[in-house]
């Protein structure tokens, strides 16, 4: 949307005249992941970005910079190049998990567990309450264990507190 937006002036409905600019910049540019632009990984060579890539010839109008014999002889780089892939995509996917994961937490909660349920009380001058002084969890009882990460809750006095994740649940 940011690329979108760079290109919308006044007009709000214009917004879709500049997609395929912006669509070559994304194919054009160079992965963090893999290394490579996606044009390169589907076609097997760089796109060709202007017309001085094509050099003029006696016997037809135009030719690719390369021979086609060459071109051909190039694809059988790609084996090594989509290896190399693979291991940068299998080094991304393992740092972003470590990030993804930091603060995952297995616990498995049984029914009449208690535990402590985060609150989440605004202020409200009317009422006299100030969300920093507020108590930030609850004392509650799980009630039924829907999933691995879902719960519901109630309180102490049987009253039902609802459905909550795991992220807002200590034991």
């Amino acid at each position: 949307m940011t690329a979108v937006s760079s290109y919308v002036k006044e007009d709000h409905r214009t917004w879709d005249l500049n997609l395929f600019k912006i669509q070559f910049a994304l194919n054009s540019a160079v992965n963090e992941s893999t290394g490579f632009t996606p044009f390169f990984l589907v076609h097997g060579r760089e796109p060709i970005i202007n017309g001085s890539f094509y050099k003029q010839t006696d016997d037809c109008e135009y030719e690719v910079a390369m021979p086609r014999e060459d071109y051909a002889g190039e694809f059988g780089v790609l084996k090594e190049v989509f290896e190399k892939v693979r291991s940068h995509l299998l080094k991304a996917h393992a740092t972003n998990t470590k990030y993804y994961n930091l603060r995952r937490r297995n616990v498995k909660l049984s029914e009449g567990q208690e535990v402590w349920r985060k609150t989440y009380i605004q202020s409200d001058a009317e009422k006299f309450k100030a969300t920093k002084l507020a108590p930030k969890y609850e004392k509650c009882i799980v009630k039924k264990v829907l999933s691995p990460l879902v719960y519901e809750l109630i309180a102490h006095n049987g009253k039902p507190l609802g459905t909550w994740h795991i992220k807002d649940i200590k034991v």
